[in-house]
């Protein structure tokens, strides 16, 4: 079920790339300030699809209601210019600090494709 919505959420990014690139590794996360929260009872609110192509880190964030991405909230960064490390099970993308949702498994790979191409 999990692997469905992210596909049909990564297929909805895909328009908004820039031309001739194709989304690589994907991953859906949450602000790392937000899965604190969750963690006291407060349920998370936004969620974040993270991808990246040859050239660009794409950050968008979700529709809660369409499960699809919001263009107009979207963080584009070169590769070249971004670092990445995994912190613990979060991720240090650039300034992005993420948390994986429950059932992504694919962040530590996404962070890895992103490190691997950081200049």
């Amino acid at each position: 079920m999990y692997e469905k919505r992210k596909q049909k959420i990564a297929s909805s990014a895909a328009q908004y790339l820039e031309a001739g690139e194709t989304p690589g590794a994907a991953a859906i996360c949450q602000p790392q300030n937000q899965a604190a929260q969750a963690v006291w009872g407060k349920k998370p609110y936004e969620q974040y699809l993270v991808t990246a192509t040859e050239r660009n880190l794409y950050v968008f964030l979700i529709s809660p209601f369409k499960n699809e991405v919001l263009a107009k909230n979207r963080e584009i960064r070169p590769l070249e210019t971004v670092d990445a490390r995994m912190d613990g099970p979060r991720a240090v993308i650039g300034e992005f600090h993420l948390a994986p949702m429950p059932a992504e498994k694919h962040l530590p790979g996404l962070v890895e494709f992103v490190h691997q191409r950081h200049a």
